[in-house]
């Protein structure tokens, strides 16, 4: 396990750097090259020295660390009293004789709950420079953090900052979100992708008076992003992972860090271009032992086994399958953002795109892949958001026509688009729809880009069902200030509807979804739908996204039962929980005869 880790390991080095009076510590590293200003150094490869001086037992290779020292000289060390949460001081091997006693030390985090952590000083930085070597080893999402800084007890984003890999999952080292007061909202400041398994050094700079925010990687411009000003609290330092939460849901420790950090500097101050230059080479020239070790060390646990190399594979299909018994052919047509595909009964292909325009794919010589498309639909601006389509059957009433009889030739989708059900008909049986009949509406909408999501008809009795995204995401039982809940569990929002057959009326089926993005009947004719995970959001709610059979007045856990917001719910569980999270399964569709 451990070589699988390092097979997937990122180097950072991190250095913040903030101004401060006083002399360092007689045991850090006296290359340096600025000192002025500096509010927190942590050093790996000084550990041991640090320790020294202090009269501790020094920690050994690969022991769990219980306190990592500062070097700035403000004595801010970070430590970890839980034993099962100490990170471990580790050195990597070196087979260099030019590096010294101080090479090749990191400290490394499980990404499970190691972190290291003090409160001090509320110390007020209105600019600050921060220098990062690391090492991520992976990235499981929901936003894996360096460090952060905050106010004891608040949010790191609201009176400090943080450094992290952002909300979502990913492969390879490719997104970084630098974020906090004045300059907050996650945002992704790297512009390429890096594997993990390479050293970089990350620095960043905020600027009081230009009101800016810039972030380096390896002395190449990244990123860069507006800074309001104020001033940002460093009372509270947490390394490994941060001090968050959301809505008004109270901060805690979370984000956990996966991998390794060998350095952290911290100035109060901005510096200035020679000095930034210094300091970057400084770190580039103390770590570039580091940087070899690392392949050779990765090299060395593949030939013994210890690691399976990956392998690039050679024209790999469009679509990898992960169980066998498939195969994938791309279609030879071009379309931009189609979230759903539907088949009618004569093989013609409807594809619906976000943009809201529906085109119809063709196959014209009979191979079995469609190779034309002709537009079915121009949106036109009348849609908006649309994710979930369904084919209108024969025989159903939206083909009738005004005196109710069958038109032979009308066809026809529904639609679900941001405050409306909309049936698109093609009356004369041409493949051009030439009318949009708004078959349900009326509901308060919300911020968010889409709120009626999915759509299927019953195979039997031809009733449309859709679902009204939750009130709010990010604030689930809608707390005020004084923690009070206006959750209303009658209300029309976090639901799945049902349109009666003759499209007479509008029913609520059941209560407690978030945003249920797939939907469709099964063989036996009941409802399956995808549900998007919600835990970022919400404590115990939904950590993964959902399979989810949708039951009459059942309530299905977002948010979840709580004694006082919400007393009067059971919680449906799932059919299938997976992942990756956050996903929003669009497709949904069963292998029917």
């Amino acid at each position: 396990m451990v070589a699988r880790r390092l097979a997937r390991a990122v180097w950072i080095t991190t250095a913040l750097i903030v101004s401060e009076l006083g002399a360092t510590e007689p045991w850090a590293d006296a290359k340096l090259p600025v000192s002025a200003g500096l509010h927190l150094w942590l050093d790996a490869g000084r550990e041991a020295a640090a320790e020294a001086a202090t009269g501790k037992k020094s920690a050994q290779i690969g022991e769990p660390l219980s306190a990592w020292h500062d070097g700035s000289g403000g004595q801010r060390h970070v430590s970890q009293s839980d034993e099962k949460k100490q990170p471990k001081l580790v050195r990597i091997a070196n087979s260099s004789s030019a590096a010294g006693a101080d090479a090749n030390w990191v400290v490394r985090f499980d990404g499970e709950d190691d972190h290291l952590h003090t409160v001090g000083v509320n110390r007020q930085l209105t600019e600050f420079t921060l220098f990062v070597v690391a090492a991520p080893h992976s990235n499981q999402g929901r936003y894996r953090s360096f460090l952060s800084l905050n106010q004891a007890g608040q949010k790191d984003y609201e009176t400090g900052l943080n450094l992290d890999m952002n909300a979502p999952a990913s492969p390879a080292f490719g997104n970084l979100n630098l974020e906090g007061k004045g300059f907050g909202g996650a945002r992704n400041l790297m512009k390429t992708a890096v594997p993990f398994g390479t050293l970089h050094i990350i620095d960043a700079v905020a600027h009081a008076n230009n009101k800016q925010v810039r972030l380096v990687l390896d002395g190449q411009l990244a990123g860069q992003r507006p800074f309001l000003g104020g001033e940002l609290s460093t009372e509270e330092v947490t390394i490994g992972a941060r001090h968050s939460g959301t809505g008004t849901v109270a901060a805690s420790t979370q984000g956990f860090l996966h991998g390794d950090i060998a350095e952290v500097l911290l100035y109060s101050r901005t510096l200035s271009e020679e000095e930034l230059q210094a300091v970057r080479a400084y770190l580039r020239t103390k770590h570039a032992a580091l940087t070899d070790a690392l392949p050779r060390e990765l090299a060395a646990a593949s030939a013994s086994g210890n690691l399976e190399p990956l392998v690039v594979v050679r024209d790999p299909p469009p679509v990898q399958m992960l169980v066998p018994g498939f195969t994938v052919r791309e279609l030879p047509v071009e379309l931009t953002n189609i979230n759903n595909l539907r088949f009618r009964t004569d093989g013609q292909l409807y594809a619906l795109a976000y943009s809201g325009d529906v085109w119809l794919l063709q196959d014209t010589n009979g191979d079995g892949l469609a190779d034309r498309k002709s537009q079915f639909f121009e949106n036109k601006g009348r849609l908006r958001g649309p994710i979930g389509m369904a084919v209108i059957p024969a025989g159903h009433a939206l083909l009738l026509d005004s005196t109710g009889q069958p038109q032979p030739a009308a066809r026809g989708i529904v639609v679900a688009s941001k405050g409306k059900i909309s049936a698109i008909l093609d009356g004369d049986g041409d493949d051009l729809a030439e009318t949009e009949r708004v078959i349900a509406t009326g509901w308060k909408e919300i911020p968010q880009n889409v709120d009626a999501i999915g759509v299927a008809i019953h195979p039997d009795d031809g009733a449309i069902y859709f679902g009204l995204g939750t009130a709010a995401y990010n604030n689930a039982y809608q707390l005020d200030k004084d923690g009070k809940s206006a959750f209303d569990l009658g209300s029309e929002r976090g639901t799945i509807q049902r349109i009666e057959p003759d499209l007479s009326r509008r029913t609520t089926v059941c209560t407690g979804v978030r945003f249920t993005i797939g939907m469709e009947f099964n063989a036996d004719k009941r409802l399956i739908v995808t549900e998007q995970e919600g835990a970022t959001w919400l404590p115990n709610g939904n950590p993964f996204d959902e399979l989810l059979h949708i039951q009459p007045g059942r309530h299905y856990g977002f948010p979840p039962r709580h004694p006082g917001h919400l007393p009067d719910v059971f919680d449906e569980p799932s059919l299938f929980d997976y992942g990756p999270q956050h996903q929003s399964a669009c497709g949904l569709v069963f292998n029917l005869p």
